[in-house]
């Protein structure tokens, strides 16, 4: 989130996708990219908040719905990244009730709240959480590499209705 805050793109997605660097590993880069979304879509929900103007704030409201599609998407990605670097569990193994993807995006919004909080005390609840997740994460990667759990392979559907 730093970069973003350090170039300040414009809201557009085609810029701001574009802060992303590929020297990092691919699964960093996936999760950057995860985190750069939910940036994005942060800024996006305070500008429709601060409008007043109703044509705005609907051409606002239709880019934050594109912007969560690509958070959805980017989330199964990291899913199927994760999934087909997995060893195969055992089938009677108890099946993750959180995946990877979703924690990695928990993870992404509690460093966005952590970046604009305003009073310390509030950093270090968020800091707290995002250790605790970040512990979590990686009990659940031991165990899915030892087979006492496992993962399936599930597509996020983000359905809107007119």
């Amino acid at each position: 989130m730093s970069v973003w805050h350090e170039t300040n793109p414009d809201l557009d997605w085609t810029v701001c996708a574009k802060i992303i660097e590929s020297r990092r590993s691919e699964i960093a880069r996936l999760v950057e990219h995860l985190a750069l979304i939910n940036c994005f879509q942060w800024h996006l929900e305070d500008e429709s908040r601060a409008t007043t103007d109703l044509a705005a704030a609907g051409r606002l409201k239709q880019e934050i719905d594109r912007s969560n599609q690509r958070r959805v998407d980017q989330i199964n990605v990291l899913n199927r990244y994760c999934f087909e670097r997995l060893p195969t569990s055992q089938p009677t193994a108890p099946v993750l009730t959180e995946s990877p993807g979703s924690i990695y995006d928990r993870l992404t919004i509690l460093a966005l709240k952590a970046d604009h909080a305003e009073l310390e005390d509030q950093v270090q609840i968020l800091q707290e959480e995002a250790s605790d997740l970040a512990e979590g994460l990686d009990q659940m990667f031991k165990n899915l590499e030892t087979g006492s759990l496992r993962m399936k392979l599930y597509t996020t559907l983000k359905i809107y209705e007119r």
